[in-house]
């Protein structure tokens, strides 16, 4: 009788206790997934994605250059290949090559980057379409992956800025360097040249040629530019001598005495100087000469 007593009152104990349970895990359930939809919201939205994989490739396709920046005095700036007349010539090539490295590892590390941030996505968005409850997949594994999204996104935006560079060693020999200004050296990045495709013509014996740097709101008087060219599929060995390259200050060219009814490739980028770094990209079209009994509108 005084044991069915004790197990009448156990009864109501264990009910209370596994419905506190059931509410602590409800809530926490809860809790995960506000975490969950807070960053797909807000840092993993599609936009945001997007405007990533464009800087992504944007930076892919862009020029990298070295700049010294004199210190001391401002108003009075010796430039950049003032500066490299008085360094190492030896020196100052590794450093050239310390630095190409340097972007070629950055670029990858924003790739391997924005790739961690759209399985990352993925996987979140999976645990969420999962019936039952979020805690299935492990609180403190959906709460690390988070955090780490959150790190990725950080790091993501800290890589897009290259910065200050700094040699190995010196770059001026000494007895120079006590005559010059104190310098840093850092990375400028040049947005890639791009055919505007909508301006470009071809005639029956020529073509007329228009580019601009990409977002750039205003055309620079001082870039300089190299078109190449060359005939597609030539069928004799003078057809396969027809290529070359024409250095151009302006954002259009005119190429003239080319073969009717033939295809040719041009491609269009910034001409190379001793301050660039990396380019690993330029942008490339393919036009047919017309027939000459063929008008084309102006």
């Amino acid at each position: 009788m005084k044991r069915n007593q004790e197990t009448h009152r156990e009864a109501p104990e264990k009910k209370r206790k596994m419905s506190s349970d059931s509410e602590m895990s409800m809530s926490q359930d809860l809790k995960i997934k506000n975490n969950i939809m807070d960053i797909l919201s807000m840092t993993l939205t599609l936009n945001e994605l997007q405007a990533k994989s464009h800087k992504l490739e944007m930076l892919k396709r862009s020029s990298y250059y070295i700049k010294v920046m004199q210190l001391d005095d401002e108003e009075n700036q010796m430039s950049t290949s003032t500066f490299i007349h008085f360094f190492d010539v030896m020196r100052f090539q590794d450093f050239m090559r310390d630095c190409k490295v340097h972007v070629k590892l950055q670029l990858k590390l924003l790739e391997r980057l924005y790739k961690e941030l759209v399985i990352g996505k993925e996987e979140l968005n999976s645990i969420l379409d999962q019936r039952g409850d979020c805690l299935a997949f492990g609180e403190d594994a959906i709460q690390k992956k988070i955090r780490e999204l959150y790190k990725t996104t950080e790091d993501f935006e800290t890589e897009t800025v290259f910065r200050e560079l700094e040699p190995k060693n010196s770059l001026i020999p000494d007895l120079e360097s006590k005559n010059l200004p104190k310098f840093s050296i850092v990375m400028e990045v040049e947005n890639p040249v791009v055919f505007i495709r909508e301006q470009t013509q071809a005639f029956c014996d020529s073509v007329v040629l228009h580019w601009q740097v990409e977002e750039q709101e205003q055309q620079k008087p001082d870039e300089v530019f190299e078109i190449f060219h060359k005939l597609t599929n030539p069928t004799n060995e003078v057809e396969s001598r027809e290529f070359g390259s024409l250095i151009c200050s302006g954002y259009f060219v005119t190429f003239s005495n080319l073969r009717q009814e033939h295809s040719y490739q041009f491609s269009v980028k910034r001409r190379e100087i001793n301050t660039l770094v990396h380019e690993d990209w330029s942008d490339t079209i393919v036009l047919t000469t017309t027939s000459p009994n063929i008008s084309v509108k102006e």
